[in-house]
Order: structure tokens, then sequence, then C-alpha cells
């Protein structure tokens, strides 16, 4: 018994001594970028960073963050984050960019290319964001009869529930969302929205989210947690 709790001691001196890292506020939205950060997780705490997680839904809560600057790094669209730095001057500073195109359209009628959205309503999240400015920029170059509606709901997890309700409905959804959804419904259609990127704009992809770290933030923090992103 005695030994048991000599044992236990030390471990728990062991532990309380063990205050040489740093905590860092992380906020990031649910889905990709929220994925890829818990792979690098363990490796952040193996270099002394601990990282403190909000995990939030759509834009306005990365919008808040920014401007109250409330996190030591936000992950959120790319768009918000420069318009934040170049626009109303935050003190943030883009370090990465972790997530590219992983936009698609789904539905259960033919939908070979983005003429086929002709006098349709599309069902889409994440309004005034990336995927919106994507979107949206796609449309712009082609020459519809009648271009298509837009239909706003409030998170990528009720675009695809549209979509599992009702047969008449495309919609926007997004990686790793969108490979659950199609493994459960094989018989929608996709349009990829990075392929017809590359086709009518001649591009490679265009960025979805990308880390921003503020000023204050140390540079060795900075460099840990970047070659952890890698």
């Amino acid at each position: 018994m005695i030994k048991i709790c000599l044992c236990l001691w030390l471990l728990l001196g062991l532990v309380g001594c063990d205050s040489s890292h740093e905590e860092i506020s992380v906020m990031m939205p649910s889905g990709a970028p929220s994925l890829a950060h818990i792979e690098i997780e363990y490796d952040l705490y193996s270099r002394g960073i601990h990282p403190q997680n909000d995990i939030v839904f759509g834009a306005d809560p990365l919008l808040s963050a920014f401007q109250n600057e409330t996190h030591d790094v936000i992950i959120g669209p790319f768009n918000l984050g420069i318009n934040m730095i170049e626009q109303a001057r935050k003190p943030y500073q883009l370090a990465a960019v972790i997530t590219w195109g992983n936009l698609l359209m789904v539905s259960h009628e033919t939908l070979t290319d983005l003429e086929d959205l002709n006098g349709k309503e599309l069902v889409m999240f994440g309004e005034s964001s990336m995927p919106d400015f994507t979107v949206q920029a796609l449309l712009d170059a082609v020459d519809f009869d009648q271009p298509p509606s837009m239909q706003y709901v409030d998170s990528l997890d009720m675009a695809v529930a549209k979509v599992q309700a009702d047969e008449n409905v495309i919609a926007l959804v997004a990686e790793p969302r969108a490979s659950v959804l199609l493994k459960q419904n094989p018989d929608l259609y996709v349009l990829d929205i990075q392929t017809m990127w590359e086709s009518y704009f001649d591009m490679a992809g265009y960025p979805q989210a990308a880390v921003f770290v503020h000023r204050t933030l140390s540079d060795d923090v900075v460099k840990a947690y970047l070659t952890q992103l890698k």
C-alpha cells in the first residue's frame, strides 16, 4: 500500500511540474478544417503547444473573433481573413492555406455541367463566405437563359438534410460530409466545383480555408504550429 501511494505521489508530482507548455486559443469552423486540426493535435502537445479549441458553425463567430481579436489562431474562410487584414487592419497574418477546393454540387437529376443549372434553385450554405463567392463567380461565367436562384441555409448539415428529404433539391455540399452523403445516396449526380473552376478559369484551384495567426503570437510557436500542418 505504501509503495502504491509513493508511486501515485511521484506521478502526480511529475504531472504537476509539467508546466513548460504554451496554451493557444484556436477558433475554427466545423467540417474539413476541424478534422484536419484534430489530426495534428497530438504532435502539437508533444511540442508543448496546447490548443484550446472553439469549433463554431457559420461565418458570424469567425467574423467576431477577427473583429475582437479573441483568439491567437483563427482557421476560417480565406477571403474573410484577407478582408479583415487588408480592409479592417486587424493584426493577423496569413500563415497557411489548409483546405483547397472541396465543394460539390449534388442533384437527383442529371448534372454534368454548369449549364444544367439553368433556371434551377440552388440550396447554398456559407452565405457571403468563400463557398458562396466561389459558386457565384462560376455562375457569372456562364451565359444562362435564366440564371439559377439561391436559397441559403445556415449550415452544411442543413443543405445535406434538404437533399436527402427532397428529390427536387440541388445543393452545394463540401467534403468530408459529401462523401458520407454520397455513400448513403449513391445515385446522386455530382458536379465537382474544383473541376468546373479549372475548366472555366484555367486555374489549378481556389483556396477555401486558411490559418491566420495573431501578430502577438511568438515566432517559435507559429513555426512549431505550421510545421505540424504541413
